[in-house]
């Protein structure tokens, strides 16, 4: 597996947040949303790594949900597999954001520097 350590751009904070994310072009579910809860490993400005049940493609397109704290609204966004690896637990996954709007922007700022 490539090493994505010297790749990052930005700074990333070790934070167990609550997530939901879909893999767009899947199979609907006319019964549920499609969403998979999980967790958060870290977050920075440029992405996310979440805590994954299941093996995600690389290349893949993903909504994701992100509750931050208590003060600060919902990160909801697209991002893209960068990469996933097999853990002890499951999988882990680093994923890009795509889109990102100002205030979502500021949102990440406000809470990766809560966190330094």
């Amino acid at each position: 597996m490539e090493n994505f350590d010297n790749k990052r751009s930005f700074h990333r904070v070790d934070a167990e947040n609550e997530a939901v994310y879909k893999i767009l072009g899947e199979t609907v579910d006319l019964f549920n949303s499609g969403y998979i809860a999980t967790t958060t490993k870290n977050i920075s400005k440029g992405g996310v790594c979440l805590k994954l049940k299941d093996r995600i493609k690389r290349g893949n397109i993903v909504k994701i949900g992100i509750e931050l704290s208590d003060d600060l609204k919902p990160i909801n966004t697209f991002c893209e597999v960068a990469w996933c690896s097999h853990t002890e637990e499951g999988y882990e996954a680093g994923l890009k954001f795509i889109t990102v709007g100002e205030k979502q922007k500021k949102h990440l700022e406000d809470f990766v520097r809560t966190y330094n």
